[in-house]
């Protein structure tokens, strides 16, 4: 009897701490779930070390690397570069072993090749490489380009000597020959790729070994010459480190005066979409019959999901409209590695949240059937719609999805673009998985999919020009105090 007794407590006990532990993984794999942001983070970015690679893993990760491009990329819509490609082939495999950092300036040079913007490295993040002393984003200096020269136009309370100033040379190196080197190292048109190396300073000195401390020869705001020592402690000194923020809404919205109104809609990425949604409706209540124009600003929006911008188009038209045509290859690379992005617990959930899902079940080695009324929008009814003047302001940042949404604007007729050309060109490369190299650990961004403009203009090598063109130097001086002013002048 006592024996059965203790048999009883005895297994109570272990349920209760089956329980527990139950609880205690439900936990951890819902929190996995929520946090979707930072686990496609982790797994999207590089991981590199300082071991050396054999030839033999070298050319492993070279054929894995080649034969996923010409499997996944829309072999229709670009130029496979072979010369160039079969050059640095070569030369990587010339190397009995070769490090991994050696590596991947080589492999980003190859990408490059293809002069396609989406087809590209994703950079080392100190984050997920604890090893690393430094990631580039540790760079203190907000930068812009103005005659060929580099201007400071934002600083840390550290380094305030640096603002307004001309820099000359970084621990020895001219910025010119910087400039001209980074330069290569990026796809894309001209002025996407000055912006992508503006905007990314740190992490191509970071590509180029060039580590901190960082002295600085420069011109002050009086042309003196100077120079100055950059340190760094702690990555959240930077100005360029990006906060992670769940509660971004991707936009900012003010008044300019009582007839206009002006949204900043800087970022289609990783927002909660409701929050999104509901933040956008309130902006559109409060402009309700309220302003006569109203300036939506895409210069900033580098793009992601363009689900963003169909939401905020909800708001200006009841029609339906065209949107660009989507030349989508199916491949079984594709399918592998946008599996691959995300750990078993939460890939169903992930790749419905992706909208592709039910497209890993078709047909492989073909471009997907898609059903004629999904060449078009149908908008949903708004409670607060917007039916007066709209402009949408467009620029050499705007990118990829952004641009979707100017094409769609423009070839639509919904509203006016103003400003100067797309960073990227209008017939884009998109709809991106990502490869992790086995041996290297370095991931490739491959894009999947060409996006042809409703107006079926087929120029691959032209970018999205607005209805009415702003000069390029005031465009750049233009807040949204002065692209308002512009607007009441006209």
């Amino acid at each position: 009897m006592k024996k059965s007794i203790y048999k009883h407590i005895h297994m109570k006990k272990i349920i209760k701490y089956l329980l527990l532990l139950l609880i205690l993984l439900s936990l951890g794999f819902f929190s996995g779930c929520f946090n979707f942001r930072e686990v496609v983070n982790k797994r999207i970015s590089t991981h590199i070390d300082d071991e050396s690679l054999t030839r033999e893993q070298l050319n492993a990760d070279l054929n894995i690397l080649l034969n996923n491009i010409r499997d996944i990329m829309p072999r229709e819509y670009y130029v496979w570069p072979e010369y160039i490609v079969d050059s640095i082939s070569k030369s990587i495999l010339k190397n009995k072993t070769l490090s991994k950092s050696d590596f991947l300036i080589n492999v980003n040079n190859l990408l490059v090749s293809f002069d396609i913007a989406h087809l590209e490295v994703s950079f080392p993040k100190k984050k997920y490489n604890p090893h690393l002393p430094y990631d580039g984003t540790e760079w203190p200096l907000k930068l812009s380009l103005s005659n060929s020269n580099l201007i400071v136009v934002k600083a840390d309370n550290k380094h305030d000597a640096l603002k307004r100033s001309r820099l000359k040379k970084i621990n020895g190196a001219s910025v010119d020959s910087l400039m001209t080197l980074f330069l290569k190292q990026c796809s894309g048109t001209p002025v996407w790729r000055e912006k992508s190396v503006i905007d990314n300073f740190g992490q191509y000195l970071f590509l180029n070994k060039m580590p901190p401390p960082y002295k600085i020869d420069f011109l002050d705001s009086l042309q003196k010459q100077q120079t100055v020592t950059i340190t760094y402690e702690d990555k959240n000194q930077s100005i360029s480190a990006s906060n992670d923020n769940s509660d971004d809404k991707g936009f900012e919205f003010n008044w300019f005066n009582d007839s206009i109104a002006y949204i900043n809609l800087y970022s289609y990425q990783y927002q909660d979409i409701e929050l999104y949604s509901r933040e956008l409706d309130s902006v559109f209540k409060k402009i309700e019959n309220k302003c006569s124009f109203l300036v939506i600003d895409l210069r900033y929006n580098s793009g992601g999901n363009s689900i963003y911008g169909d939401t905020l188009l909800n708001h200006l038209t009841d029609k339906k409209y065209r949107v660009p045509d989507k030349k989508w290859w199916m491949s079984e690379s594709y399918k592998n590695n946008i599996k691959q992005m995300f750990p078993w617990y939460m890939r169903s959930i992930a790749l419905k949240m992706m909208g592709v899902k039910e497209y890993l079940d078709s047909p492989s080695n073909t471009y997907y059937k898609f059903d004629e009324n999904e060449g078009y929008t149908y908008p949903k009814q708004q409670i607060h719609p917007f039916r007066n003047k709209v402009y949408f302001v467009i620029g050499s940042g705007t990118f990829s999805s952004a641009i979707y949404t100017g094409i769609v604007v423009q070839d639509n007729k919904i509203a006016q673009l103003i400003g100067q050309p797309s960073g990227d060109v209008a017939n884009a490369i998109g709809e991106n998985c990502y490869l992790k190299l086995p041996n290297s650990g370095i991931v490739v961004s491959i894009p999947s999919a060409c996006f042809v403009r409703p107006n079926r203009d087929l120029d691959m090598n032209a970018p999205l020009i607005p209805d009415i063109l702003i000069e390029s130097d005031t465009l750049n001086k233009y807040d949204r105090i002065n692209i308002c002013k512009w607007l009441i002048s006209r």
